[in-house]
């Protein structure tokens, strides 16, 4: 019931003033510093761990590890716990020792757990756990140095080398029309949020150890982003990915992933030096602050739970594709 409960507020928050905590990064700094995106502890409380490491849907989650390691490298370095470090290392430790290889592609994270929505039965991975593993990797080479870390880092990326359908997780339509897959299946969904983690991870990465082929792929990323950011623009709110069912339906961002939408683009504004992000997310901020798009909000949300939990039409599995074509 508690979940029910939680889950609900999420869709049909009793405030719609979500604001994301977040940090710009230091684009002139050689070293890097606390993540961007700031998770409170209270969001870690029910969270269990096996072997110290923490253990979520019943499987070790790569992007929980990682975000969970990102959270505690901030309050280490912000002087906020003591304890935190060995948190940090631990699942830094776990992340480097548990990379895989998946379809000939090494240093993957797969996730043992179905999609049914995605026509999966497990063994997917994705572009954003890849992204934030990375993250985690290169800031445990600067506590951890000559332990692997950074080899680790670069064995991350591999999965950026390569198309979904080689089993890696960029979707690739054009020589440069690039989008960073938070599920890697086809056909794709084009979720913002994960693209842009992968992104993040992939710029650290190209900061700290400069490489030809990322900073081609970033730049891709960046100049894709510029083409086709407008098709998660609804007019009224931000859209969680770029599929739409066979009746035309799209599904907008709950109010906390819309915050998320809004602080990622702020800090990749400042990431890649690119104006364009800031104006994008002041235009969404300003949808928070409308009563008719909070309305909207609400009648794209009735609408898609009618259709996934009363007509079960909607997911991959049932039509759904991506607007962006192929």
């Amino acid at each position: 019931m508690k979940e029910i409960a939680q889950r609900l507020r999420l869709l049909f928050p009793l405030s719609w003033d979500t604001v994301r905590p977040y940090l710009l990064p230091q684009t002139g700094q050689a070293r890097l510093g606390p993540y961007y995106m700031l998770w409170q502890s209270e969001a870690w409380q029910s969270i269990r761990t096996c072997d110290g490491v923490i253990f979520t849907q019943g499987i070790y989650h790569p992007v929980c590890i990682a975000q969970y390691a990102l959270h505690n490298y901030r309050l280490w370095v912000t002087g906020c716990s003591r304890d935190a470090y060995k948190r940090f290392a631990t699942h830094a430790i776990w992340l480097r020792d548990h990379q895989r290889v998946m379809r000939g592609i090494r240093g993957c994270y797969p996730y043992d757990i179905p999609l049914p929505d995605y026509g999966s039965s497990g063994g997917w991975i994705s572009g954003m756990a890849q992204g934030e593993a990375i993250s985690v990797l290169l800031r445990a080479e600067l506590e951890m140095p000559n332990q692997g870390f950074g080899d680790a880092a670069l064995e991350a990326a591999n999965p950026f080398r390569y198309p979904l359908a080689e089993g890696g997780v960029v979707w690739r339509a054009t020589t440069h029309d690039v989008f960073f897959e938070e599920v890697a299946l086809n056909p794709p969904s084009h979720t913002l949020n994960g693209h842009l983690y992968a992104l993040w991870g992939l710029w650290e990465l190209n900061k700290c150890k400069t490489q030809m082929w990322l900073s081609r792929l970033i730049e891709d990323a960046r100049s894709t982003l510029h083409r086709h950011l407008t098709m998660f623009d609804s007019g009224y709110w931000s859209y969680y990915d770029l599929l739409v069912t066979p009746q035309g339906y799209r599904r907008v961002a709950i109010p906390y992933y819309h915050a998320l939408h809004i602080a990622q683009l702020r800090v990749t504004s400042q990431m890649i030096d690119d104006v364009y992000m800031n104006e994008v997310a002041d235009r969404w901020e300003g949808y928070t602050h409308k009563l008719l798009s909070r309305t909207q909000v609400i009648r794209n949300t009735l609408q898609g739970i009618f259709l996934r939990y009363l007509m079960r039409s909607r997911g991959i599995r049932f039509g759904d594709r991506s607007v962006l074509p192929d």
